[in-house]
């Protein structure tokens, strides 16, 4: 199984690149964003076709129990969860990346 980086944030700026990136070195990237669906689906492509591996869902992370309910996360693969990157500023701070 390969490990996981969790991208919340992933636009085309910091979020985006984070995720070319830990795709790059083997890990599966999955991507959120709040909006703009088209936009995530070719960052997604963009990851895949260089062969990397990717997938990805519209969230609203300061929403409760949003992650919880997402019906795309597959929850095992969140075992071998080894990076979290947030790129969205809540509560005043900005978190990175920690494993």
């Amino acid at each position: 199984m390969k490990p996981v980086c969790l991208i919340i944030g992933a636009g085309a700026g910091i979020g985006g690149n984070v995720a070319k990136k830990f795709a790059s070195e083997g890990y599966h990237s999955y991507l959120s964003r709040r909006t703009d669906e088209e936009g995530l689906d070719k960052l997604i492509n963009s990851i895949t076709s260089k062969g990397g591996s990717a997938s990805g869902s519209l969230i609203n992370a300061i929403e409760d129990n949003s992650l919880e309910e997402c019906e795309t996360l597959n929850y095992k693969d969140f075992f071998s969860l080894k990076n979290f990157y947030n790129d969205q500023c809540i509560s005043g701070q900005r978190h990175n990346m920690f494993p």
